[in-house]
């Protein structure tokens, strides 16, 4: 029963709380696009107040500038101006403008001359001639363009409503004419009266906006920024109180005659109606919203009631088939809905129980007829395997003990010739070592014998140049006696001009003698060459004794050094046959020295080759003690393989 009411309990609130989840979405969406309405209207409404407000400064401006355009175009005022005669328009003009600014609210009337000074102020007469072009740019245009110019401008007296219109005769350009109507307190609030919104107009300063008049009390609703972009063009709209009651409030642009930004209004308007209609929705959607709520609460628990019933009776059969009972009745159910499948399911379910059961006992005497013949077949399996396996086993283990001896037997070999191998080693090394000496010694005696070849070359390379030093040395010799020779010759033949000159010298002395006294000069000349002859004779006589001298010696150096030419020659010779020898001795030492060399290589290669042989032996001995290793695991791996049979038909026969 509890489980019952919990499923309807659930299934009810489940309802209740969807159809409240979707009647808040609904209030909340109803309410969204109501407020999107109102705020929607409330912008479309104050857009009509502004457009009213743009429309009464437009109306104002064309007024203005209709009056303009008619006192421009009148003859007496064009004649006036042409003659400058200010008089002729102050008696034309003042009656009237006294009649238009009470009647037409007409606060300015004036005239100018180009560019724009002020010629006749109508308003104020005693004013006149100063210079507007600073800050009248509606008077600048329209003498520049000579065209109409409308619309808001500042002046001396403040902001108003202009209509400047230019006065020409003929194709002459003449001045202009204005008319300024009122733009202030009583114009917002003639506004006011007739829109039924309040109204506050700002004007920008050039640093802020500042508060031109209006109807509005208190404080404005929007701040700097919102002021910002309405002096850029952009509007701003805001719902807010005012003394307790709800308005709506705008912000837009006020431009000047050339449509640049000269302020800002803000309009604010009454929308309580709005507000009334707003909550009156509210109210509706919540009051729709709990009557939804209540009728999906009682919709939710007749349907948890309709679902819960058949759910209940279905859990009683379940639990009777779960606790065994498979001929408990199922209800049967006529619906085509959840519950009657679920219905027919349980029925298919008990049936399926019943089969199974059957099935199963079945299934246990099938599963203990095949244990049996599963046993026997085993047993059969068993017997035959023994028989099989037990004869490969036996042949395994044999073949294992004779692997094991022939093994061993290796390994005996194996250290044999290991240490037959090391014998020979330590021969071929021994043996190795002696040709190496022996090379050793004959390389030696080779460089030796290179080194005497070498010097014996040199030194015939000496007594060579030797030989040829004293041949040259026996021709300077020859040439030195032949010289001696000659010398000597020149000595005797100028020994005799000596001794002539003597004799001629004695003869002159004789004659001067004889001459007497006129001889005595040539006396004393001859005495002198005598004195000189016998110098001569006897410089003559020293220099043959020095020659004959050295001719003497010559001819002994001429000896000594052909003596000492055969004696080379001989040193020559012996020098010839000592170097043949040693060269003779030099083959054959290198041909000792290679055939060592080559008995040396041999001996390596024996050596090398009796290392292999070692290396092979050690190879063989490791593989015979592997060989041997593997005999001994294969005899303890065939008795393990006799035990493992021996337990595994142990365990198929207990199987």
């Amino acid at each position: 029963m509890r489980a019952t009411l919990g499923l309807r309990m659930r299934i009810t609130v489940a309802l209740a709380v969807t159809a409240a989840a979707t009647a808040l979405i609904a209030v909340l969406g109803a309410m969204w696009i109501i407020a999107g309405i109102i705020d929607r209207a409330d912008q479309r409404e104050l857009r009509s107040h502004y457009d009213a407000l743009q429309s009464r400064i437009a109306e104002e401006s064309r007024r203005a500038a209709a009056m303009s355009a008619v006192v421009a175009a009148m003859p007496a005022a064009q004649e006036a101006m042409a003659k400058q005669d200010r008089e002729a328009l102050m008696r034309l003009f003042g009656p009237v403008f006294a009649a238009t600014k009470s009647e037409y609210g007409v606060d300015q009337f004036q005239f100018h001359i180009p560019p724009a000074t002020s010629f006749l102020r109508v308003h104020q007469a005693a004013k006149f001639g100063d210079d507007l072009s600073s800050f009248r740019k509606t008077v600048v245009v329209a003498n520049q363009e000579r065209k109409v110019v409308v619309g808001l401008e500042g002046g001396l007296a403040g902001l108003g409503i202009r209509g400047v219109a230019p006065i020409a005769q003929g194709d002459k350009h003449l001045g202009s004419v204005e008319f300024g109507l009122t733009f202030g307190q009583p114009f917002l609030d003639d506004f006011k009266a007739s829109r039924h919104v309040d109204i506050a107009f700002q004007l920008f300063d050039g640093s802020g906006f500042k508060l031109f008049g209006g109807t509005l009390k208190g404080k404005s609703f929007f701040d700097a920024a919102d002021y910002g972009r309405a002096a850029e063009g952009s509007f701003t709209v805001k719902q807010a109180r005012l003394d307790g009651t709800p308005v709506a409030a705008l912000l837009g642009p006020i431009k000047d005659f050339s449509g640049k930004p000269l302020g800002a209004v803000e309009l604010v308007m009454d929308n309580a109606d709005y507000e009334a209609s707003a909550d009156r929705a509210w109210w509706l959607s919540i009051g729709i919203a709990a009557l939804g709520l209540i009728m999906a609460a009682i919709v939710g628990y007749l349907i948890a009631r309709s679902i819960s019933r058949p759910i209940l009776s279905l859990t009683s059969v379940m639990r009777e088939l779960a606790d065994g009972n498979l001929d408990v009745a199922v209800p049967v159910s006529q619906a085509n809905d959840e519950v009657g499948a679920m219905v027919k399911a349980v029925a298919v379910f008990r049936d399926n129980a019943q089969n199974f059961s059957k099935l199963q006992a079945e299934q246990l005497e099938a599963k203990a007829q095949s244990e049996a013949e599963k046993r026997r077949a085993f047993a059969a399996l068993a017997d035959n395997f023994e028989a099989s396996i037990r004869d490969v086993v036996t042949t395994v283990s044999s073949a294992a003990v004779e692997m094991e001896h022939t093994a061993r037997s290796m390994s005996a070999i194996v250290e044999q010739s290991r240490q037959q191998t090391r014998t020979v080693s330590s021969a071929s090394a021994l043996a190795s070592e002696n040709v190496q000496t022996v090379a050793a010694a004959a390389e030696e005696l080779s460089s030796s014998m290179t080194e005497i070849s070498r010097r014996l070359a040199h030194a015939t390379e000496v007594v060579g140049k030797a030989a040829s030093d004293g041949r040259q040395s026996n021709a300077r010799v020859q040439s030195l006696a032949d010289a001696a020779q000659k010398i000597g010759d020149v000595v005797s033949f100028i020994n005799g001009i000596a001794g002539q000159t003597n004799l001629l010298a004695l003869n002159a002395t004789i004659e001067a003698a004889r001459a007497g006294e006129a001889g005595r000069g040539f006396a004393v000349v001859a005495s002198e060459v005598k004195a000189l002859a016998t110098q001569t004779a006897k410089a003559t006589e020293e220099i043959g004794a020095q020659v004959t001298a050295v001719q003497g010696e010559t001819t002994g150096a001429v000896e000594g050094i052909q003596s000492i030419c055969a004696t080379i020659q001989q040193v020559d010779e012996i020098s010839a046959a000592i170097a043949a020898a040693v060269g003779q001795q030099g083959a054959a030492t290198q041909e000792i020295a290679q055939n060592v060399q080559q008995a040396a290589a041999r001996t390596g290669e024996v050596s090398q080759n009796i290392s292999g042989v070692t290396a092979g032996i050690a190879a063989t001995g490791t593989a015979a003690e592997e060989v041997l290793g593997s005999a001994v695991e294969l005899s303890k791996q065939s008795q393990r393989l006799r035990d493992e049979v021996d337990r595994f038909l142990a365990h198929i026969r207990a199987a």
